[in-house]
């Protein structure tokens, strides 16, 4: 017996109890974390690349707590050179210890209505690895160094020590970028800028190597203080979060590259090229409205054109969940298969060490 239906709480732990999710981390595991130093030493520091006198930012949901990104940005008549930080949680959890265990149990951190069940215990997550402004953090970093036309001249990943000037969102972001006048430090709103530059070349590289753009906003729930949905909202992919998905994406496929180069087994991301006879289907229901899905040799080419080709937003909302329908599901695999829906062949995911265990693993393979 849990309690009365339809009360918030209970509900929530209704859908725990449904999955088996673990409510609290063990004794062992506790120790474990506890024991661990939230300063990090000088010899430490001092075998890294130290990174602290870069200007650097984190920019996340309002309500984020556990910050496992950052970016640096610089621009010279040469180019662009990106920083990509992500939070160094292999250097605390490492296979064999009872933390590594545990996150192997949970997988990744389940995300519930004003609540979190993390795949590491809070210190971990929320105070010694969370890229928190003013604080000395341990990082592995991707380094690229992009032409003015924001192709790749030079990548390399390096252990470092970082130190965020910023803690933005994604409205303070969208806000400077829609309206120009911002409060924001002039330093900050020129790496912003610089950062909107190499992103929409970035988009459009993704868009002519096959990316398959969905105009799918997500529903967000605003709750009141009991827990009770009070109003249901759109979110749309403003222009930051497209920047961020474009530089994590930078990362994702130097550090899938490099381990196929290096490592004898890694993780893959991967998205497997659609079932002809359901994109048949696809082609037969959307003749009916007036849409042609033109068969070509490059299907990415050919749902890009489909896609481009839907003369309102309301076709984008009908027709775009059943686009994405007829594609298969993206996976986890050892095997080295492309990523269809992101045109790239070769992919992995390495940016959320924090809150994903096959991150974790793959920083581990770095």
């Amino acid at each position: 017996v849990l309690g009365p239906a339809g009360d918030p709480q209970v509900e929530l732990i209704a859908v725990i109890r449904q999955y088996n999710l673990p409510l609290s981390f063990n004794d062992e595991v506790m120790e474990e974390v506890m024991a661990l130093a939230d300063t990090i030493d000088e010899k430490e520091r001092g075998r890294r690349e130290d990174l602290r006198e870069l200007f650097t930012f984190t920019i996340d949901p309002a309500s984020a707590k556990d910050f496992d990104d950052a970016i640096s940005i610089s621009k010279t008549h040469e180019g662009y050179t990106l920083w990509v930080h992500i939070a160094d949680v292999a250097h605390y959890v490492k296979p064999g210890t009872k933390v590594f265990e545990e996150a192997v149990k949970r997988g990744n951190s389940f995300y519930f209505p004003k609540k979190v069940i993390p795949m590491l215990p809070e210190r971990l997550s929320n105070l010694i690895c969370s890229l928190r402004p003013d604080e000395d953090k341990l990082c592995m970093t991707v380094v690229t160094q992009f032409d003015l036309k924001g192709r790749i001249k030079n990548q390399k990943l390096v252990e470092s020590v970082i130190r965020s000037n910023h803690r933005l969102s994604y409205e303070q972001v969208d806000e400077l970028f829609e309206k120009g006048n911002s409060e924001l430090p002039e330093e900050l709103q020129t790496a912003l800028e610089w950062s909107r530059e190499l992103s929409a070349m970035l988009s459009e590289t993704r868009r002519k190597a096959g990316y398959i753009y969905f105009d799918l906003p997500e529903i967000e729930y605003e709750y009141d203080l009991e827990g009770f949905v009070r109003r249901l909202t759109l979110a749309e992919e403003t222009e930051s979060h497209k920047l961020i998905e474009n530089f994590m994406l930078v990362a994702n496929e130097y550090t899938a590259e490099k381990l196929t180069q290096l490592s004898p087994a890694t993780i893959y991301r991967v998205h497997e090229d659609p079932d002809p006879r359901k994109l048949e289907r696809l082609g037969e229901l959307l003749n009916h409205y007036g849409l042609q899905f033109i068969e070509a040799e490059n299907i990415n080419m050919a749902l890009q054109y489909l896609l481009n080709s839907m003369p309102n937003a309301d076709y984008h909302k009908v027709f775009d969940r059943m686009v994405l329908r007829s594609l298969k599901k993206a996976k986890y695999t050892t095997e080295h298969i492309r990523h269809f829906g992101l045109g790239m062949e070769t992919y992995t995911h390495f940016t959320s060490p924090i809150r994903r265990l096959c991150d974790l693993v793959v920083h581990l393979l770095c």
